[in-house]
């Protein structure tokens, strides 16, 4: 019995040992694993950082515009040459630049040209003087600059710029072309008057925008190549000569039919502010402005309902309608018409003191077909 309970003890004790060894094995080994998995963490976190490091040697650098990115260098010094014009434009669009670069090209022209144009300008009087020097100012800033090309474009901090020329002896050429197209006709005009007055004055103030064309082409040729067009410098001078004489001797002759004194009053006034004399011939005829007012009543209910009408006619000595303008006005009153044509009446001399009727009268000319 007592030898059963001894070699009981000693299983108990071997198997107690052998559990101890087998927990001791089991600890060592989850300490291996848990030390190799973290050189497997390390070493995939190095091969990640070596794959990044990697991958942003190959990629490109991108080089970002700033104030000192560097630009052409005729960006800042436009390219000076006898044979183009250039100017540069900036925008923020390369659109908008070339527009910009075309316009400094215009003014650039502009500038040359009308310090030539003075030559050819009337001197009599601020209104006229003035009249044609802004007149071929805006000529010269319309002459043709479809032959100038983009020749170069560059992208800054600021936005984009262009450079845009023009051949000079392109431009030249179709200054020249196209004085062969406007010659004629102004001199066929000029050839057609019939010595200086109203009539003359009236014919060449309707052909100034064709002469002062040919008068701003003459003196950018004049400006850019120093030679003269001799042509287009002779009927521009037979122009200035013939407009000065008219300017002299303008006269008309008020007909008027309104009955209303203060519209003849303040046409006649009109008049005089244009240099423009009114006049009643002892003998012969001269050219009339007829003024006529009309006024249409109608009776609604208790109302008065006026439609009134100035017209002024310009009739030259033969008899032809040289221009006509009308104003038109409405007015009402209660129970009185003539306090309602009075209305209307007093509305027309407003309409009129708007505006100079002479200017009205030239607006409202048809135009010449050159």
């Amino acid at each position: 019995m007592a030898l059963r309970q001894s070699a009981c003890v000693y299983y108990a004790t071997t198997q107690s040992v052998e559990l101890e060894n087998l927990t001791l094995s089991i600890f060592r080994l989850s300490l291996s694993l848990l030390h190799c998995k973290a050189r497997l963490l390390k070493l995939i976190l190095v091969m990640v950082l070596a794959q990044g490091i990697v991958a942003c040697k190959s990629l490109p650098v991108l080089k970002m515009p700033s104030a000192n990115s560097a630009l052409p260098e005729w960006v800042a010094t436009p390219p000076q040459e006898e044979e183009a014009f250039h100017a540069v434009g900036q925008g923020q669009s390369l659109n908008q630049a070339e527009q910009r670069a075309r316009e400094s090209l215009a003014a650039q022209i502009q500038s040359k040209t009308s310090s030539q144009s003075e030559t050819y300008s009337i001197q009599d009087g601020d209104y006229t003087n003035l009249y044609h020097r802004q007149t071929v100012n805006n000529q010269v800033s319309n002459l043709d600059l479809t032959g100038a090309t983009l020749a170069n474009s560059a992208k800054g901090a600021s936005g984009y710029y262009a450079l845009v020329t023009l051949d000079r002896r392109l431009f030249l050429e179709q200054l020249h072309e196209q004085l062969k197209q406007e010659i004629p006709p102004l001199k066929a005009y000029l050839s057609t008057l019939d010595g200086p007055g109203f009539e003359s004055w009236w014919t060449l103030r309707k052909i100034s925008g064709l002469a002062d064309s040919v008068a701003a082409k003459v003196a950018a040729i004049r400006a850019f190549s120093d030679e003269e067009h001799q042509e287009g410098l002779r009927q521009w001078r037979d122009y200035q000569q013939q407009l000065l004489a008219s300017l002299k001797t303008r006269t008309l002759e008020i007909v008027d039919k309104t009955g209303e004194p203060a519209l003849r009053k303040l046409v006649s006034e009109q008049l005089l502010v244009h240099g423009v004399e009114p006049v009643t011939p002892l003998f012969g005829k001269a050219t009339e402005l007829r003024l006529n007012t009309q006024y249409n009543v109608q009776h609604i209910d208790q109302e008065y309902h006026v439609a009134g009408q100035l017209e002024a006619v310009l009739i030259s000595t033969s008899g032809a309608v040289l221009s006509q303008a009308r104003w038109q006005v409405n007015a009402v009153a209660l129970d009185d018409q003539g306090l309602a044509i009075s209305r209307a009446s007093e509305k027309l001399y407003k309409k009129l003191v708007q505006k100079n009727i002479l200017t009205q009268l030239l607006a409202a000319a048809d135009n010449l077909n050159y």
